[in-house]
């Protein structure tokens, strides 16, 4: 079982980083 954890407070800046698009690959089972 893999567990993600993200921190919400930058997720404008995760988002134009590529995190929307590193997380799908990484198949986690709990974000």
């Amino acid at each position: 079982m893999r567990f993600i954890t993200l921190n919400l407070n930058g997720i404008r800046s995760a988002a134009t980083k590529g995190v929307f698009d590193w997380l799908p690959p990484q198949q986690a089972d709990v974000v």
